[in-house]
């Protein structure tokens, strides 16, 4: 295979801090998350590192070069560096001595292999050398290749060792797109045995996997996968297959990028205020509210704007099994190229009382809405 080009492809950051701890004469690889994405042509943010210097050897390096960098997590063998205006974690090889579901006993190790072993899924214990050369302790690339989501050994084992895997194993199914032909049969059954074990897990580090889960841009696989294993009624809520497939049909014809609130009221989802933040809740508020002026479409675009009228149109759809027509676009599209022709200033010119001119301007607003935009800034001003 040729060489994959770190600097192009991962960035000069990247490649300069591989540069880094290569010259200490130490092995320092990119790993997992980045480099699985690249291959299957998904976007990457996070570019992780493993390294067999242990954590001291790589303080004393980064402390020379006076970098920035929290040690909090290092007896994990796990440092957080900024180098470069950027973020990278920098792991040292290691394995896991005893595990205890989310914390484990680990020994710090030299070797690659060691390190490969105690990871997840196959495809996320391949290597990548500055050079750009794999390097592959564990003949994983053929599942990368063909996007095969397979524990590594035992799956048993490896989600007794960390019960968050069952989730991540979910969101993977979501985020990469894959199907029931990418995941082995029996995974489903196995998850269903330690189900009850994700009450030990934070319910933060929870909504964050369900949170990635549901911003998926098809996560229905996903979804049926977690009903499959019933997992989806304890933190989500009632399973509708319906509703999920009448969702992303709609989000696909009218091109719509993947949003929480949107996807939250569709389905119902339960707790939703686990998912979402400050910003998110009052959206949600506002198209709650929102969803029982649906008889006047006009209105509900001028009110909101097409693009917030068009999720409260959709969540209405997905929710009651409807259709949506060509004509309740263009209501909603009418609605929000209007322009109320009165001013707060102009009806205060006249009246010369603040609190007075802003209750006749949600009046005289009203009178124009019920005359489905028809009244004249003539008309208007006679009932003042």
């Amino acid at each position: 295979m040729k060489p994959i080009n770190v600097k192009k492809v991962f960035g000069p950051e990247a490649f300069a801090l591989l540069e880094l701890i290569n010259k200490q004469e130490l092995d320092c690889f990119i790993v997992g998350g980045a480099l699985r994405n690249y291959f299957l042509g998904k976007v990457f943010t996070d570019i992780d590192l493993a390294t067999n210097g242990w954590p001291s050897e790589i303080i004393k390096i980064l402390k020379k070069e006076g970098l920035e960098f929290d040690k909090r997590a290092s007896k994990y063998g796990t440092l957080f560096v900024k180098f470069m205006k950027k973020r990278f974690q920098i792991t040292s090889f290691r394995k896991d001595i005893e595990t205890f579901g989310r914390s484990a006993k680990i020994k710090f190790s030299r070797d690659i292999t060691d390190d490969a072993k105690r990871r997840d899924f196959t495809f996320n214990a391949i290597y990548c050398s500055k050079e750009g050369n794999l390097v592959d302790p564990l003949d994983s690339f053929e599942d990368l290749k063909e996007k095969k989501l397979r524990f590594i050994g035992n799956a048993d084992k490896r989600i007794k060792e960390d019960f968050l895997r069952i989730l991540r194993f979910f969101r993977l199914i979501a985020e990469l797109d894959l199907n029931y032909q990418n995941v082995e049969k029996n995974y489903l059954k196995v998850i269903g045995k330690y189900k009850d074990k994700l009450d030990i897990i934070s319910k933060e580090r929870i909504s964050s996997e369900l949170k990635r889960i549901l911003l998926s841009v098809d996560p229905t696989i996903s979804l049926e996968c977690l009903e499959e294993a019933k997992i989806y009624k304890e933190f989500l809520g009632s399973f509708n297959k319906k509703r999920i497939k009448s969702l992303i049909f709609f989000e696909k014809k009218y091109k719509l990028y993947p949003i929480l609130e949107r996807r939250v009221l569709s389905l119902n989802i339960k707790n939703p205020e686990n998912f979402l933040s400050k910003k998110e809740k009052k959206y949600c508020e506002a198209l709650k509210e929102s969803l029982g002026k649906m008889r006047k479409l006009k209105y509900l675009g001028f009110i909101l704007g097409f693009e917030k009228a068009l999720d409260c149109l959709i969540i209405n759809a997905v929710r009651n099994d409807l259709k949506i027509t060509d004509q309740e676009i263009n209501f909603l599209k009418e609605g929000s190229k209007k322009i109320f022709p009165l001013t707060f200033s102009s009806i205060n010119k006249k009246l010369n009382n603040e609190v007075a001119a802003g209750e006749k301007l949600e009046y005289l607003r009203n009178i124009w809405l019920e005359s489905d935009f028809k009244i004249s800034e003539k008309k208007l001003i006679k009932y003042l």
